[in-house]
């Protein structure tokens, strides 16, 4: 049996430099990702 393999597309209508950076900036992403939770992220 073989596995069943799903992709899908995002359209961002963004710089790619704002973009990396709010995947990449800590602050930023848990301005989006996680607002108000007190996780740390250790190391990107």
């Amino acid at each position: 049996m073989g596995t069943a393999e799903g992709k899908s597309t995002v359209w961002i209508d963004a710089k790619k430099e704002t973009v990396w950076n709010a995947i990449t900036d800590e602050a930023q992403l848990l301005q989006w990702y996680a607002p108000g939770s007190p996780w740390d992220i250790p190391s990107l």
